[in-house]
């Protein structure tokens, strides 16, 4: 689990998959509770470190979280206006080794690639 998304963590029962669980404005730019952000009023792309989202990218890859959820193209938690497109890092990542697996209220949930691969054999094996 990466972000900030307590909901989610409570249902996956997983440990976070990287460091970066709460520092979200060095990530993404987001400042929870900032109207002038959401509202694209203010700039805040300043606030962003490359190097966290290089260690976000190492974290992930290392780590290899089973799933991914995108919580942006539900708006959970105002973060419809952070979509993946503004992090082509973490699209390339999910790209290459995850599909798409459910959309449950607009959250797009990834299963990496290799476990859906291995959940299909099994199933053919039955």
């Amino acid at each position: 689990v990466w972000g900030y998304a307590p909901m989610i963590y409570v249902f996956a029962d997983a440990r976070p998959a990287s460091r970066f669980v709460v520092p979200i404005d060095t990530l993404s730019g987001y400042l929870a509770g900032n109207d002038a952000v959401l509202e694209g009023r203010l700039d805040t792309a300043s606030r962003i470190n490359a190097e966290h989202r290089r260690a976000l990218l190492d974290d992930l890859t290392t780590s290899r979280p089973r799933h991914i959820v995108d919580t942006a193209p539900g708006d959970l938690n105002h973060w419809g206006r952070f979509d993946l497109a503004h992090f082509p890092g973490l699209q390339a990542l999910i790209e290459r080794d995850y599909v798409q697996e459910s959309v449950v209220d607009g959250a797009v949930i990834y299963v990496r690639r290799d476990r859906m691969l291995a959940a299909q054999v099994a199933f053919t094996r039955r």
